[in-house]
Formats: structure tokens, C-alpha cells, sequence
């Protein structure tokens, strides 16, 4: 068994839901999910898993800034992993602060 398509890196802003998705070579395969290298705990009201034949989904559920981690997916010894990053509010609101003070400084070129 392996991955077909594997994880791949995303960014997100605080309070978004997120889906990381992945593909089996095989359907029917129980993949485990894991948060660096810790198992996602069933418990975790959060972090809901779908599977629809080959393609697995783990759904991150409103975003926090403490869910940026490495996660995987493992079957087996089959294994694939990406990074999260959650951005918080205040990292685009500068980044806008930043932008109007270069449109500022070009309505002086004018």
C-alpha cells in the first residue's frame, strides 16, 4: 500500500476550517493521523476523519493558532506528512499596515 497523493503544506487564517486530504493505493485501508508525531485522539471533537474510498480527509474544525504542526497520515509503514500553519488576525492586519504605508508613500510620487 502507499499514497497516491500525498499531504501537502497549508495555510490558514485563525477561525477557518482547514481540510488535509490524501489517497490510498487501496480503499478499505485504516489511516491513523498524527499532530508531530502524536496520535490524534478520537476524543478530539476538532479533528474529524473522512474517509470516501481511497481519498482520506482529516477536518480541522475553526482553526487555532496551536494547531500549526507537522501532520501525518500512516497506513502500515506507508506514511505522508505536511505542514499546517494557522495565521492569527493581527499577522494580516500588519501586513495591510504595510501596504497602506507604501500606497501612502506613492501618493507622494505623484
Amino acid at each position: 500500500m502507499t499514497f497516491t497523493s500525498p499531504l501537502k503544506d497549508t495555510n490558514v487564517t485563525e477561525g477557518d476550517d482547514v481540510t488535509l486530504e490524501c489517497e490510498t493505493s487501496k480503499p478499505g485501508q485504516k489511516v491513523e493521523w498524527f499532530r508531530d508525531g502524536k496520535k490524534i485522539p478520537k476524543t478530539d471533537k476538532r479533528a474529524l476523519p473522512f474517509v470516501d474510498g481511497t481519498k482520506h480527509k482529516l477536518v480541522l474544525k475553526d482553526a487555532k493558532l496551536d494547531d500549526t504542526a507537522k501532520y501525518s497520515a500512516k497506513v502500515g509503514d506507508a506514511d505522508t506528512t505536511a505542514q499546517l500553519t494557522v495565521s492569527g488576525w493581527f499577522s494580516y492586519m500588519s501586513q495591510f499596515r504595510t501596504i497602506y504605508q507604501f500606497l501612502y508613500a506613492l501618493s507622494f510620487l505623484k
